[in-house]
């Protein structure tokens, strides 16, 4: 009985030490497992915040890039309605306007022009109204060859579309 008892008691503690060995394990590979979760969200994350702060800078490259198109747009334009004008001026300057116009007609012409200036057609295609007004502006048109060249050369446009008003 008491080798009986021994073999069972020795059958339980290699059996308690079978269940701790295997309780043990257990717990070390649950550990192994959060740790390896953890380091995969923490990786999933930083991979996320990564992405978004790429977003985020290529936003601000596109918004930069944006603001930069319109503001040389915003130049563009202005240096051609400044061109513009300086062609009107030095037009306005040479046109005898006609002393019984009525109102304040406008006059639309289409002017050809070489890149030295030099006009090389002045055509109407829009009336006054006033054939002598329409006349005048063609004559003065003429006579203001070569026309100012734009600051810019890339502004440079062969036909250009001027509008003339007498009392502008």
């Amino acid at each position: 009985k008491k080798v009986e008892l021994e073999r069972r008691e020795a059958e339980k503690k290699a059996r308690d030490a079978r269940e701790a060995e295997e309780k043990r394990r257990l717990d070390e590979k649950r550990v192994a497992d959060a740790k390896d979760r953890q380091l995969r969200e923490a990786a999933t994350l930083r991979a996320q915040a990564e992405r978004e702060q790429q977003l985020r800078a290529q936003a601000e490259r596109e918004s930069q890039a944006r603001a930069q198109q319109a503001a040389e747009a915003s130049a563009r334009s202005k240096a051609e309605a400044d061109w513009i004008r300086r062609i009107q001026a030095k037009v306005k300057g040479n046109v005898i306007v006609p002393a019984d116009l009525p109102g304040n007609p406008e006059a639309i012409f289409e002017v050809v022009q070489l890149p030295t200036g030099e006009i090389i057609e002045a055509t109407l295609r829009k009336s006054s109204g006033s054939r002598a007004y329409d006349d005048a502006v063609q004559r003065a048109i003429l006579k203001s060859s070569p026309l100012p060249r734009p600051e810019r050369a890339d502004l440079f446009q062969r036909a250009l579309t001027l509008k003339f008003r007498p009392a502008d």
